[in-house]
């Protein structure tokens, strides 16, 4: 499933989980994220919020592989790509 075509549940949490990084609730924001990578594997866009919240933490080769995890899934994702 393309996170574009994600089911409503996917969507729901990667939105909640984007609001919450922005408001500055990165420990919410990461728990989100990574219940939405569990729950839908082939989202490359939980894996880059995943990569965002690491780069945030100063943790750079744990974001890159995360980004590169994203492009390998669905290299038209286009984000995955821009983090980088």
């Amino acid at each position: 499933v393309k996170d574009w075509q994600a089911p409503g549940q996917l969507a729901r949490l990667l939105i909640d989980a984007e609001e919450c990084f922005a408001k500055g609730d990165t420990q919410r924001a990461k728990e989100l994220f990574a219940e939405a990578q569990s729950q839908y594997p082939n989202s490359a866009r939980a894996l880059c919020g995943l990569g965002a919240i690491a780069e945030h933490e100063s943790d750079r080769n744990a974001a890159l592989s995360c980004y590169q995890q994203a492009i390998a899934m669905n290299p038209e994702y286009i984000d995955g790509y821009k983090a980088i």
